[in-house]
C-alpha cells in the first residue's frame, strides 16, 4: 500500500559543490481516507489527477523553505479537489523550494509518483501545474515522454520566464536560487 511519503535527494548546485537536500511530498487528496492513509483506486475511477504547486514565498522564515507544503488549493475539501474529485482520483505533489527549478531531484521524484499511479491501474494521469508547477509539469512530460502523462495543464506558467513582480519579491535567502531560477533570463 502506498501512502504519503517524502523523498530527500541531493541537488548539487552550479559553481562551489554545495548539496541541497529537496524534500517532496505526494498525498492523495481525494477520496481523502486521511495524511497517512494508503493510496487507493476506487472503482470506476481510471484516471488520477496531481496537483503541482507554484511559488511559495517565504519572507519571514527560513524554516518552511526547506519543507514541501501544499497551498490551499490544493487540500482535501477546497473547491477544484471537490469539483475534480465527482470523477478523478486528485492527488497533491509538493516540494520544498530551496533549489533552482532545474534541481533533477524533483523531476525524479514525479518520476516515482507516476510510476506508482501506473502500478495502481491508473490508465490516465494528468498534470494540472500552477505557476512554477506549470513548468515543472512540462520539464517532466519532455524528459520522460513514455511515463504514461497523458494531460498536462499549465495555469499561469511563466514559461517564457516571471515578470518584474516576481524578480521584487522579499525572500528568505534560501529560496532565492528558486525564485532566480524563474526569472526571464534564467527561462532563456
Amino acid at each position: 500500500m502506498i501512502s504519503a511519503w517524502k523523498i530527500s535527494v541531493l541537488f548539487l548546485a552550479a559553481g562551489p559543490v554545495q548539496p541541497a537536500v529537496v524534500e517532496t511530498e505526494c498525498v492523495q487528496v481525494a477520496p481523502w481516507q486521511g495524511r497517512n492513509a494508503p493510496w487507493a483506486r476506487p472503482a470506476g475511477h481510471g484516471r488520477a489527477v496531481i496537483l503541482i504547486q507554484g511559488l511559495r514565498p517565504h519572507t519571514f522564515s527560513d524554516s518552511n523553505v526547506f519543507h514541501p507544503i501544499r497551498s490551499s488549493w490544493q487540500e482535501p475539501g477546497s473547491p477544484i479537489v471537490q469539483t475534480l474529485a465527482k470523477e478523478n482520483d486528485v492527488f497533491s505533489f509538493a516540494y520544498a523550494q530551496n533549489a533552482p527549478l532545474e534541481s533533477e531531484s524533483v523531476v525524479r521524484d514525479l518520476a516515482s509518483v507516476v510510476l506508482r499511479l501506473r502500478q495502481l491501474g491508473y490508465s490516465e494521469i494528468v498534470f494540472v501545474g500552477h505557476s512554477a508547477g506549470g513548468l515543472i509539469a512540462r520539464r517532466f512530460v519532455e524528459d520522460h515522454p513514455d511515463a504514461g502523462v497523458t494531460k498536462v495543464i499549465q495555469v499561469c506558467a511563466p514559461n517564457a520566464g516571471s515578470g518584474l513582480g516576481v524578480a521584487t519579491i522579499a525572500v528568505r535567502q534560501s529560496q532565492e536560487p528558486f525564485l532566480r531560477s524563474l526569472s526571464k533570463e534564467s527561462r532563456a
